[in-house]
């Protein structure tokens, strides 16, 4: 589960389980969701600390569940607005303690869909800003490709103030689908996380290789930067180092962790 509170585009229940949804609203209610942090590793000399930010919940018996666990019925339940609000506080406050020790860190924070339709997640957003003394500029705000054609009038709104007060855009899931360098065309994105599929048998699929080469020059022609996803292995690393792709991550690099812990090299 590469990204954030990401669903992946999988299908969910029809029904939300009651149980679930009774633990996220008590995790709601009391705090009780955690935040795991994965790195985005600089191919290019970026000195800055990103990293992916995610989030976890625990059950009843206190064992961790993985986001595919209960966001598809948080989403049915209509809860992934208030998820949305509480993995921006709480990464907003973490960000800020760690720049005041003098750490350059900046966090991926993904939105869903619902938080895309929710008109006040901007002042939200501003308002979080203002109580923790941070900067939009540490903020790197990722949108799925998928979310982004289902609402896109909403998303240009939201993502045209995010602008307005310093965050990056980021597109996740970015596969090679018509439409897909549209939304890089006309929306004012920074940086484009690939899917993970273009990693899939890399090593050993020359037109996989090229492909991600020719995605990865388009992408960067038009003024993006790029991060490959899902990276599994050396293998895959070496093949990158030679693509030519801006930023890493995947479990090869570091499993996600509840303490920020960044690889002191690659």
């Amino acid at each position: 589960f590469a990204f954030a509170h990401q669903l992946d585009g999988a299908h969910g229940p029809s029904v939300p389980d009651p149980e679930v949804i009774g633990m996220i609203d008590q995790a709601l209610e009391q705090d009780g969701f955690h935040l795991h942090f994965q790195p985005i590793v600089s191919l290019q000399g970026d000195s800055r600390e990103h990293y992916a930010v995610l989030v976890r919940l625990n059950d009843d018996s206190d064992q961790e569940l993985l986001p595919e666990a209960f966001l598809s019925h948080a989403e049915q339940g209509q809860r992934l607005a208030e998820i949305d609000r509480w993995v921006i506080r709480n990464s907003l406050r973490e960000m800020a303690r760690l720049h005041a020790v003098g750490q350059k860190t900046i966090f991926f924070i993904n939105i869903s869909s619902a938080g895309i339709k929710d008109d006040s997640l901007l002042l939200w957003i501003c308002d979080c800003l203002r109580e923790f003394k941070a900067k939009g500029s540490w903020l790197t705000v990722q949108f799925s490709q998928q979310d982004l054609r289902k609402h896109i009038k909403p998303a240009s709104r939201l993502i045209e103030g995010l602008k307005k007060i310093n965050c990056r855009i980021a597109l996740s899931h970015f596969d090679n689908t018509p439409g897909s360098d549209a939304l890089v065309q006309h929306l004012p994105i920074d940086v484009v996380k690939l899917s993970p599929d273009y990693l899939s048998n890399l090593t050993e699929n020359k037109a996989q290789q090229d492909a991600l080469v020719d995605i990865n020059a388009r992408l960067q022609s038009a003024g993006v930067l790029t991060i490959a996803s899902g990276v599994e292995d050396a293998g895959s690393l070496a093949v990158l180092w030679n693509t030519g792709v801006n930023y890493i991550q995947g479990y090869f690099l570091q499993e996600p962790a509840s303490e920020i812990n960044f690889p002191a090299e690659v």
